[in-house]
């Protein structure tokens, strides 16, 4: 589907930032469970060095250098932008914590529970990415994290899947499910400064885009008689952040991490879609 006529995405709740750790605990103690839509942002970091083995490897050693800047929860009725590299209160963190003299000014302890709870489901895309960061700067394990690209891949096979798993980026996902644009322009700026009206609305969209296209995949899913996640293997979208790398949800197939393989899946067979059979 081409964007060129779609409608830009908007913010459609508010949008706030939390300035203080007092302000974060108040905003988040209310998160307890279901689905919310996460991101973060951050500096970006230079080309990783040194001897790798694999190409993600690299990418890991390159991403450990990024500094974690901000980080988004969409909510049903809100936005919550938190600029924990300058946020103010007493939770501080120093290289003594984390072996690095770049990191938050602080990370409020609701913040810290909602990102460690396997209860609240984390929306959005990008994870490898940002549980590294995260525990990176303050030793933080990201839980119970759905990649939105993969879970739309997986569930719209007859349109999407081809013989691997990379997932759709945000972009796209807002483009075929959500049918609007987005406006990616702001992506290469610099998040350790002041957060101007720009830098908020664009943290604060990935984030409700994330939540949006969540629960618009549930609901078309569901609409389709396929339960998701009963359906799909949640080892196939869910993931934890554990030590900074991103790890299955679920054990399957005789104890071993999954990752999708068309020989395990039902509904795509000899390259093509043939059904969903739940």
């Amino acid at each position: 589907m081409s964007s060129l006529n779609l409608p830009s995405y908007e913010p459609d709740r508010p949008f706030t930032v939390l300035q203080s750790e007092t302000a974060v605990n108040v905003a988040l103690c209310g998160i307890q469970g279901g689905v919310i839509g996460f991101d973060t942002e951050f500096c970006e970091p230079e080309q990783g060095t040194g001897d790798v083995e694999t190409e993600v490897e690299g990418e890991i050693d390159m991403w450990s250098k990024a500094k974690l800047c901000v980080v988004q929860i969409a909510i049903p009725s809100d936005v919550f932008i938190i600029p924990v590299k300058r946020i103010k209160g007493n939770h501080h963190f120093s290289s003594k914590d984390t072996g690095r003299s770049d990191v938050c000014a602080a990370f409020p302890l609701e913040l810290k529970r909602v990102v460690q709870s396997q209860e609240v489901v984390k929306a959005g895309v990008g994870f490898p990415i940002d549980g590294k960061i995260i525990f990176d700067a303050v030793g933080v394990d990201t839980k119970n994290m759905v990649d939105v690209g993969l879970l739309t891949k997986f569930s719209n096979v007859e349109e999407y899947l081809d013989s691997d798993q990379t997932p759709l980026g945000l972009e796209r996902c807002v483009q075929d499910v959500l049918h609007s644009k987005m406006d990616k322009t702001m992506q290469k700026q610099r998040w350790d400064g002041a957060l101007t009206d720009a830098h908020k609305k664009y943290a604060g969209l990935d984030a409700q885009a994330s939540l949006e296209v969540y629960n618009a995949v549930v609901r078309r899913a569901s609409a389709a008689a396929m339960t998701i996640p009963r359906g799909i293997p949640t080892d196939w979208y869910s993931f934890d952040c554990t030590q900074g790398r991103p790890t299955r949800r679920e054990k399957s197939y005789e104890g071993k991490d999954l990752s999708w393989s068309a020989k395990f899946c039902t509904w795509y067979q000899s390259g093509r879609f043939v059904g969903y059979n739940f």
